[in-house]
């Protein structure tokens, strides 16, 4: 099954965005990831395959873009 994470994210840019889904695809080898900026918390949700999610690893490849995130319950999508 794979391993799902959810962030909320300070994410506001779509280019920034794209360039952070690129970055986390090819340094973590994610499956699947994915921003939703239309929503309030402009969530980050990455899909990691039966890995474990690299959760340091993908704060920082946001902080080194100049962005935070934090960890959602999955239950909060």
């Amino acid at each position: 099954m794979p391993e799902i994470g959810v962030y909320r994210t300070t994410v506001d840019d779509d280019r920034k965005a794209k360039a952070i889904l690129d970055t986390i695809c090819r340094e973590l080898e994610a499956m699947d990831a994915s921003f939703d900026l239309e929503d309030c918390d402009n969530v980050l949700r990455v899909e990691m395959g039966n890995r474990r999610i690299g959760e340091v690893q993908i704060s920082q490849i946001l902080q080194l873009h100049g962005y935070q995130m934090e960890a959602l319950p999955v239950d909060e999508m």
